[in-house]
């Protein structure tokens, strides 16, 4: 045993640089699986805490009018364990020479409670709180004093505490914003007894928790009906929970589908490894076991040579996943979540975990690639291998394509097409490592894509004014600026769809018929008007499985109440980003919807300066908010940086990944062709010509990988598509034209590079020891 424990240290040191190269193979599989899984597990064991220490609601209730009594009946429920009315307004306030949009709740004590990060919760009506990335992000100290418009009044309070809310963890201004805008939108929490004066002590909302073994669904039941009621929904149904949730599904999809492709790429390398250090070394095999070595100790042996790379790759991977790479990619998820803090849970036992599984995906290779030698019989082992019989190759077949070959491209040809498994190994391992560039660099191009197209082409205008309160339709804009060429009125409404029975909010856009500001196209980009019915972008239209020609029935919020109508469905538009409706003012009148103007889309002067405008367009009577083109690509761009992240990490792994399947045939293909390269050099061939003809059948097997792993990496890009896709997303696939000659020359460098370091190793094949062998 001791003796086969220094063999073993000697192979390891003999075939170091293969079993180095397999080591970060498996190092990133194992990263990847404890990074992308240990995101996940810190994300849902602190959201969960979150939302159970906080008291997350799990039923929402919108009614008009409900005084206390109306809350305590709702409250005696069957399934209802908790029931507080609270108000919610609407409110803006100006300073710091910006205008800012905010979202007023009352306090409440048991459901939906917030978590305070400095300060007091408001003791008093003159005192408020704001959620913490409002207020860091505007300087607000507390103790200052603040005010603010609501219910058509101002109120001037006293910051007293800056929190985190439950049921706010992914707060968005805007749809059209893929991040929060933490300097312009915040949410506001004044104290219960301003419910008096603001609405008279009447409730417009109210959440519930339910009892134990009650659902949402039987209490939402139990609402139906009821005098008042708006609408009623759960915990799937409220925005920033779905989000996250669906965010959080798709981590956990990557982390099954990437450690794969690594741990595929470990067990290959394993098995053409382990398959030459058997082959070469069947006369000790065949020793020991005349010297009466068990074979399980024979095979132990061999297997702790995976065992030992798993380790020492899971060992590197598991530290780097679970220390550094989480802290990148929670950094890079914070953008998306307003939390306190994540605290990470799983880091080791997950690192453990895929150690494991790199060790289970190098073992089973090992066993494959020896099990035939390792049964034979010691004298069957002991005599000389016979040498494998010769066969024509494919281009053999053809004599007149044959004839006309060069020597050195018959000899590259016979050693590629001779030896399949090593062929089909190989180009495996090119393949993944083309796939991954193409696919990261096409799931970046795609994306890129969209939000253009959401930018550049959806959004034509240059400048959004929200205003301070809703005005009539018809009434004079009132925003001058000598670069304003047009102010188009629009209507920025919610509106709450039913399908199945399960509400659902989508967003409605309200413009002038003739309007500039916004490109409609249909999905064959055909353009599309504004007429009457609305418009339903194609992703909702599948998902509320409508078509023109039908309607929609819809709970449309205009004034303080939502009304129901039918709209009637005109077209359907094609939309990458930012699903919902689309409609004119003359389809709402024709309703008989009085709408009101909620803001303009202006076009400016192209020489104008957006920032000019905007400072100007503020400090004007009536105007709430202003965004411009450029905040919304900032935003846009905010969003994008997980994405890069998540494309760059893909990028080196693909590299290493290459890099080591392309080391490791190398190194087989010089120890299995030590003889052929001292035959040629005997012959007169130069080391130039040598190296040339082994960089040349690397190409070859590169180019052939390559050919796979486009189409590979299209389906793969496809897949990644799809599992970033949410409920306001309908990414298009797009094949980018120059992910494909980036992933073809990524493999082509990695190939190159990994040549230029093996240049050493050629020039060492010894040509005297070469040639003793026995033919």
């Amino acid at each position: 045993m001791r003796q086969l424990v220094f063999k073993l240290v000697r192979d390891l040191r003999s075939n170091l640089g293969q079993f180095v190269s397999v080591a970060l193979v498996a190092a990133l599989g194992v990263a990847f699986f404890t990074a992308l899984l240990t995101v996940r597990t810190s994300l849902t064991e602190t959201l969960y805490d979150f939302y159970h220490d906080l008291g997350l609601a799990d039923v929402w209730v919108e009614r008009t009018g409900t005084d206390a009594a109306g809350v305590a009946a709702i409250g005696q429920l069957d399934g209802v364990a908790e029931a507080e009315g609270r108000l919610q307004l609407s409110a803006s306030a100006h300073w710091g020479g910006t205008d800012k949009t905010l979202v007023a709740y009352t306090l409440t004590e048991r459901v939906n409670r917030l978590f305070v990060a400095t300060g007091a919760l408001p003791e008093r009506p003159s005192q408020c709180a704001f959620d913490q990335a409002f207020l860091g992000a505007n300087s607000l100290a507390l103790g200052s004093s603040v005010t603010v418009v609501l219910a058509d009044r101002d109120l001037v309070c006293t910051v007293t505490a800056g929190v985190y809310s439950p049921e706010h963890v992914n707060p968005l201004k805007d749809p059209a914003m893929a991040t929060a805008d933490h300097m312009d939108y915040g949410l506001l929490y004044l104290h219960p007894d301003l419910i008096a004066d603001l609405a008279d002590g009447l409730f417009n909302q109210i959440v519930l928790s339910t009892a134990p073994g009650a659902t949402a669904g039987q209490v939402m039941d139990e609402l139906a009906g009821s005098p008042g009621l708006i609408r009623a929904f759960d915990r799937d149904q409220q925005s920033s929970y779905a989000t996250i949730n669906y965010k959080l599904a798709s981590v956990e999809q990557m982390a099954t589908v990437l450690p794969i492709v690594f741990f595929l790429a470990v067990a290959g390398l394993v098995f053409i490894s382990l398959s030459r250090i058997v082959s070469a070394q069947r006369s000790q095999i065949g020793l020991m076991k005349a010297l009466g070595t068990p074979p399980s100790v024979i095979f132990g042996h061999y297997l702790l040579i995976p065992v030992c790379t798993g380790l020492a790759g899971g060992a590197i991977g598991g530290a780097v996943g679970a220390t550094v790479l989480p802290g990148v990619l929670l950094a890079a998820f914070a953008v998306f979540f307003d939390l306190p803090a994540v605290t990470r849970h799983g880091g080791a036992l997950l690192a453990v975990a895929g150690t494991v599984a790199v060790i289970a995906a190098g073992s089973l290779a090992a066993f494959a690639s020896g099990r035939s030698i390792l049964r034979a019989v010691p004298a069957r082992l002991l005599a000389p291998e016979p040498a494998k019989p010769g066969r024509r190759v494919a281009l053999e077949r053809c004599p007149r394509l044959w004839g006309r070959l060069s020597l050195s491209s018959r000899l590259v040809w016979r050693n590629l097409l001779g030896a399949k498994r090593r062929l089909a190994l190989g180009s495996a391992g090119i393949i993944g490592g083309c796939a991954l560039i193409l696919s990261a660099a096409g799931l970046q191009g795609t994306m890129t894509a969209a939000t253009d197209d959401l930018v550049s082409g959806v959004q034509c205008y240059d400048m959004q004014v929200t205003l301070e309160r809703p005005q009539a339709f018809g009434s004079p804009a009132r925003l001058t600026d000598p670069a304003i060429w047009t102010a188009d009125p629009v209507a920025l409404l919610g509106a709450v769809v039913d399908p199945d029975g399960m509400a659902r909010d989508v967003s409605l856009t309200v413009l002038p018929a003739d309007s500039a500001s916004i490109r409609l196209v249909d999905p064959d980009g055909a353009p599309l008007s504004l007429g009457e019915g609305v418009i339903v972008t194609a992703k909702l239209a599948r998902q509320l499985d409508v078509a023109p020609g039908q309607t929609i029935r819809a709970a449309v919020t205009v004034g303080p109440t939502p009304t129901e109508v039918d709209l009637p469905v005109a077209a359907i538009a094609r939309a990458y980003i930012l699903q919902g409706l689309y409609a004119s003012w003359e389809t709402f009148a024709g309703l008989g919807l009085d709408v009101p103007v909620t803001g303009y889309y202006l076009l400016l002067d192209p020489a104008a300066d957006p920032e000019a405008v905007a400072t100007s367009v503020r400090g004007q009577p009536g105007v709430g908010s202003v965004l411009t083109k450029d905040a919304i690509a900032t935003a846009s761009a905010d969003a994008m940086g997980m994405l890069t992240v998540f494309v760059a990490a893909m990028l080196i792994a693909s590299g290493v990944l290459t890099m080591a399947v392309v080391f490791n045939l190398t190194t087989i293909n010089l120890a299995e062709r030590r003889r052929d390269i001292a035959t040629l050099r005997v012959l007169g061939s130069t080391w130039s010509e040598v190296r040339r003809l082994i960089l040349t059948e690397n190409l070859c097997l590169t180019a052939f990988g390559a050919i796979v792993g486009v189409a590979v990496g299209l389906i793969l890009q496809a897949g990644l598509i799809h599992l970033i896709g949410s409920d306001d997303f309908d990414l298009p696939y797009l094949t980018i034209w120059w992910s494909v000659p980036l992933a073809v020359a990524g493999v082509f460098a990695f190939t190159l590079v990994t040549n230029a370091i093996l240049r050493g190793r050629i020039h060492r094949v010894d040509l005297v020891e070469s040639l003793k062998g026995v033919e």
